[in-house]
């Protein structure tokens, strides 16, 4: 009896120490690619494909772009009031080299565009490891063009409602986000050059698109700089406003590097940047990635550190 307990305990040990941990890299760790480890916790943007897919004979991206959430918890997340934003603040120079300054910031993301993901709680569970797709078109794009991807299975989509001038395009199986303001008189449609900064927030019950445009306007001056002269505009009078920085779940500065000039939002919510470089003749069809290191997406809350360029995942 002994003897056989002797040789299970050894069996076991020897078992335990050829066993690699699933996990072996520890937070802090620095790769030799310079890529800092820290590991994404709860609801996070794991990727962002605003490129679009490379159309035969043209010289731009189909519109097939969508944005990836993933839970990378060890707990059921519900995605019901979580809610897409992007950025008011510009943070790039235009190709005439103007640009904005903005002397006084809020501490909250300043923010335009405001798509919910409807639902009542728990309509909509994430379980860990699992993602949500939201797609500006739900739409099978490979039926038209081989080079896209197939959006038609995403979870939820950018619909703008009817508009004679510029109709958008209804899927009836997936679920519409709710629309709580849109900057834009036409389609929403993400820059396919990437000048544009993408949060998720979570929005407590209670708030309503009326308190967020009545009570969170965001008022102030913003100045702009252009070659021998400058002016000052009234803030006041634009489609700005501040979500308190309580809400945040996540959020990624996009840019490209002969447009960068400041980042829209502070470093409490994003240090750095990522995006798809102009000079990249091949840039349509790759996107924006979440860095993975052990099977476990990273979260340096520096977007510079944290993505890389890659093909979507959904091709």
């Amino acid at each position: 009896m002994k003897k056989t307990l002797f040789f299970t305990a050894m069996a076991a040990a020897l078992l335990a120490a050829c066993t690699k941990p699933e996990f072996i890299t520890p937070e802090g760790t620095q790769l030799e690619d310079g890529t800092q480890v820290y590991y994404a916790k709860g609801l996070v943007i794991e990727e962002i494909y605003f490129t679009g897919s490379p159309v035969a004979g043209k010289d731009s991206g189909d519109d097939d772009q969508y944005i990836k959430l993933t839970n990378t918890s060890s707990e059921v997340v519900y995605a019901d009031r979580v809610m897409f934003v992007s950025n008011y603040i510009d943070g790039f120079i235009t190709e005439t080299g103007a640009y904005y300054t903005y002397p006084e910031l809020p501490d909250g993301l300043v923010v335009t565009d405001m798509y919910m993901i409807p639902g009542n709680g728990t309509d909509h569970p994430i379980k860990p490891g699992e993602s949500i797709v939201l797609a500006i078109d739900a739409k099978k794009y490979t039926d038209e063009n081989p080079n896209a991807v197939d959006l038609s299975k995403a979870d939820f989509e950018f619909y703008d409602g009817e508009n004679e001038f510029f109709p958008d395009t209804d899927n009836p199986d997936v679920a519409n986000l709710d629309v709580w303001f849109k900057s834009s008189f036409t389609v929403t449609i993400f820059h396919h050059r990437g000048l544009e900064s993408f949060a998720i927030v979570r929005v407590p019950a209670g708030e309503t698109p009326e308190s967020i445009m009545t009570e969170r306007h965001w008022s102030g001056t913003k100045h702009m700089i252009f070659k021998e002269w400058d002016f000052d505009d009234d803030i006041a009078e634009d489609d700005a406003f501040v979500i308190p920085a309580s809400w945040v779940l996540d959020a990624v500065n996009c840019t490209t590097p002969a447009s960068y000039y400041q980042n829209p939002w502070g470093p409490k919510f994003d240090a750095g940047w990522t995006g798809v470089g102009d000079d990249d003749v091949n840039k349509y069809g790759k996107a924006v990635s979440r860095k993975v290191v052990d099977k476990r997406l990273i979260d340096s809350n520096n977007s510079t550190n944290d993505f890389k360029v890659a093909s979507p995942s959904l091709k």
